[in-house]
């Protein structure tokens, strides 16, 4: 029967003179870590990192056309840590627009416009997000926030409900959370996620403007 042991037990069973047998050559296989395997592994003993930690990025598969612009692709990712379940996305503004009209969706014009939908068993219940600005936002509306609508996809410039409210213009370095800020309308299953304008309205077309959106559930 094959047993997960230590390196120093490991290292025993190749001394020079010895003879591995095959079982010492599963206990080796078994006590380490494999890239490819399905089932869980557990490391029992603190993990010291000299680099990062990465994650598979993935494009959600609902995700609108209508919030894909002229920058970079938008990008999407589900981390589950401890039981915490982690949505990031990262959207370049540029090529999209804003409407003059108050809280209504940015994205491209007569085009469904939605980041994704939110579904408990991947995203969990929500309880915290946040908007962060890695880059100036230039060409349209200044003052974005979060929404959220119910079962269907919007379009371009329709309305909803506020997650959260940036409540002013974004700027390189700016970040708001809801930890301080407490959500207006939490994402429940089956909603869509917008950007939206704020408290003003702007007609214009992006030509600057980089945002990290994350979202908290367990």
């Amino acid at each position: 029967m094959a047993t997960n042991v230590n390196k120093t037990a490991l290292k025993a069973y190749f001394e020079t003179g010895k003879i591995p047998s095959q079982g010492n050559f599963t206990d080796l296989v078994d006590s380490s870590v494999n890239q490819t395997d399905t089932t869980a592994q557990t490391i029992t003993s603190e993990l010291a990192l000299s680099g990062s930690i990465t994650t598979n990025t993935t494009t959600y598969s609902t995700q609108s056309a209508g919030i894909q612009g002229s920058g970079d692709t938008v990008t999407y990712n589900v981390v589950n840590l401890n039981n915490e379940k982690i949505t990031t996305m990262v959207v370049d503004l540029q090529g999209l627009s804003s409407s003059a009209t108050t809280n209504t969706i940015l994205g491209t014009s007569g085009s469904e416009s939605s980041l994704f939908q939110w579904l408990t068993a991947s995203h969990g219940q929500c309880y915290k997000a946040e908007i962060g600005c890695g880059e100036t936002v230039g060409g349209g509306n200044t003052d974005i926030d979060l929404m959220k609508t119910g079962s269907l996809q919007e379009t371009f410039a329709t309305a909803g409900d506020q997650i959260i409210d940036f409540g002013q213009a974004v700027n390189q370095g700016d970040c708001i959370t809801s930890d301080n800020n407490p959500l207006d309308n939490v994402p429940i299953n089956g909603d869509f996620i917008y950007l939206k304008t704020g408290n003003t309205g702007t007609n214009g077309t992006y030509t600057a403007g980089k945002l990290i959106l994350k979202f908290y559930g367990i």
